[in-house]
């Protein structure tokens, strides 16, 4: 069953992906490896879209979210990167 927030959260990760494709990438790359650091900017970027915090200096992503990004992203590198839905 996909919960109820899962719309509100493709929707924010799609416009991510589309506009700030580098911002979308460090998100993958948090999911995938929690001491992962954020490059330049990208990490304020992903505060100020509630998908992560940063207590500490320790990034931390919701189980919910990393779950889809880990599930609808594909790639190693910005260049090939792929988005798309998790849920057929």
């Amino acid at each position: 069953m996909v919960p109820p927030s899962f719309d509100l959260w493709m929707v924010t990760l799609k416009d991510l992906f589309k506009n700030k494709p580098v911002v979308m990438y460090e998100l993958a790359m948090l999911c995938r490896n929690p001491n992962h650091e954020p490059f330049g900017s990208c990490g304020k970027d992903l505060i100020a879209s509630g998908l992560v915090v940063c207590e500490a200096g320790k990034w931390q992503v919701d189980q919910p979210i990393q779950n889809i990004v880990l599930s609808a992203f594909r790639g190693e590198e910005v260049q090939d990167m792929v988005f798309g839905s998790p849920v057929k």
